[in-house]
């Protein structure tokens, strides 16, 4: 009997030590164990593809959406777990289905949860300023103008003036990058994970930062035709060191449709020479000498009709015209 015993708790802890192996198979196991825990489902999907991470592979977030929808399922929408779905949905381009996201996270918000969870070394997502960045996003490229409009001036309003980056603990074979050649852009080992499976500290930055918002602000200005508005968000932009070839492309039709066709000349040149020499054979780019071409030769048949108005022969044929 007591050699029976001994064998089936051997058998037990062996079962233990593979939960334990990775967190992703720690919280699947939890999940296993207390199905009606939201919690559980939430750090589940996390686990399977971190929302605030960029360049995961779309099935990992098509699985973490699965677990986040069980989620919401158990209990009263949590702002946290509606924070991850907006952002899986927007990676993945479903622009409305994530602004629906985004409204829900912002229906569910707290101040007073926020207020009392600001310092936390540890904390789930609550902070308004996220909600309302990301419905702006999602509603500039599901084509809601109006409401992006709104959402990104609330959301320039409320962000802070640093963000700190997302950072976990993770061992080398146990991020969400692991079998990727190398990390994606704004992604880094702060500390690098130690021999024998010693955890390293993985961080991201978020990928639109105050110049990626104010140029989509810009986006929607200039959709609602408010060049003046669209003008002074580029301009903003600009100064936060915000230089891709979209926003001047952007800047300079803004500019031609305020009626200075010199300005947007400037903006254009500018652009080509300040645009990181990555993106030189880009397709903005190529537009950006088109544009200049264009208006290059505008201003050459402009001042070659002006010069042909004063002809004798001109001259003449006006005045047959009008005999006419």
């Amino acid at each position: 009997l007591g050699a029976a015993l001994v064998a089936f708790h051997v058998v037990r802890s062996g079962g233990s030590v593979d939960h334990w192996r990775s967190n992703r198979a720690l919280w699947r196991h939890a999940t296993e164990v207390h199905p009606w825990n939201h919690r559980w489902w939430y750090h589940y999907a996390q686990e399977l593809a971190d929302a605030a991470w960029p360049g995961l592979d779309a099935p990992l977030r098509e699985k973490a959406l699965e677990a986040l929808e069980k989620a919401l399922q158990l209990r009263p929408p949590a702002v946290y777990v509606a924070i991850a779905k907006g952002e899986h949905l927007q990676e993945l381009g479903r622009f409305q289905e994530s602004a629906s996201a985004w409204q829900l996270a912002l229906g569910h918000h707290s101040e007073a949860v926020e207020q009392a969870t600001a310092n936390r070394l540890i904390k789930l997502p609550a902070e308004r300023y996220r909600i309302v960045c990301g419905l702006g996003l999602a509603q500039v490229h599901g084509g809601d103008y109006p409401g992006a409009s709104t959402a990104l001036a609330e959301c320039l309003r409320l962000l802070p003036a640093q963000i700190s980056a997302t950072c976990t603990r993770r061992q080398s074979h146990a991020h969400p990058y692991t079998g990727q050649p190398s990390l994606p852009q704004g992604v880094w080992w702060h500390q690098a994970p130690a021999a024998r499976g010693r955890p390293g500290v993985l961080c991201s930055m978020p990928r639109c930062d105050r110049g990626c918002l104010l140029y989509f602000q810009a986006v929607a200005r200039s959709r609602l035709q408010d060049w003046d508005g669209a003008h002074r968000s580029l301009q903003a932009a600009y100064n936060e060191k915000h230089r891709t070839a979209q926003a001047f492309l952007l800047w300079g039709a803004v500019q031609l449709k305020m009626g200075s066709e010199g300005a947007a000349r400037d903006i254009w040149r500018a652009g080509l020479k300040q645009v990181p020499a990555a993106a030189a054979g880009s397709r903005e780019m190529a537009q950006l000498r088109a544009n200049l071409l264009a208006l290059d030769r505008r201003q050459a048949l402009t001042g070659a009709s002006a010069a042909n108005s004063g002809h004798p022969r001109a001259a003449r044929a006006r005045r047959a015209r009008r005999e006419k």
